[in-house]
């Protein structure tokens, strides 16, 4: 199986998470959102982590609910 490895942008990250830029570096300090990866002076995110990452704060959400 091929899979393709996509990157998004730190700006990206913020957008589908809702969170700023000091909650999303607390977050990887603690362990709690997915490490970036640094090329030159850029912070990537793999897309597929932050979507992960979305995915299980919907779960805990739903654990709560119900």
């Amino acid at each position: 199986m091929n899979t393709v490895t996509r990157f998004i942008d730190f700006a990206e990250a913020q957008r589908r998470t809702g969170k700023c830029r000091t909650a999303i570096y607390d977050g990887i300090k603690v362990g709690s959102f997915p490490r970036p990866i640094k090329d030159g002076s850029k912070t990537l995110f793999v897309e597929a982590e932050v979507e992960q990452y979305l995915r299980e704060r919907i779960a805990a959400r739903d654990r709560v609910a119900a």
